[in-house]
């Protein structure tokens, strides 16, 4: 078994490589985040079906009627990956 090769890299090359990181991380996060914002949706819709179904009945459109559903799951959903970006240093947050 030969030993392993190793590779001098110039600072190019790291910042590509740092990059192709970045992207598998961030690609990685999105799936993550859509899979618990499908999840928490559908639970908040089970939760809160009475409230739908009754702007449903006064006229309102699917969208209307789940618009606050959707806007703050979206938001709950986001937050994990903010902060997980902004620990790596690709987001800089203000408080």
């Amino acid at each position: 078994m030969s030993s392993p090769e190793i590779i001098a890299l110039d600072s190019a090359d790291l910042i590509k490589v740092y990059g192709l990181i970045l992207i598998a991380v961030a690609l990685a996060r999105f799936s993550r985040i859509r899979q618990e914002k499908e999840l928490l949706m559908a639970s908040q819709m089970r939760d809160k079906r009475g409230e739908v179904k009754a702007a449903l009945c006064l006229g309102a459109t699917s969208r209307q009627a789940s618009h606050e559903i959707v806007a703050s799951d979206f938001q709950a959903a986001l937050i994990p990956s903010i902060n997980a970006m902004a620990a790596m240093g690709v987001v800089f947050c203000l408080e």
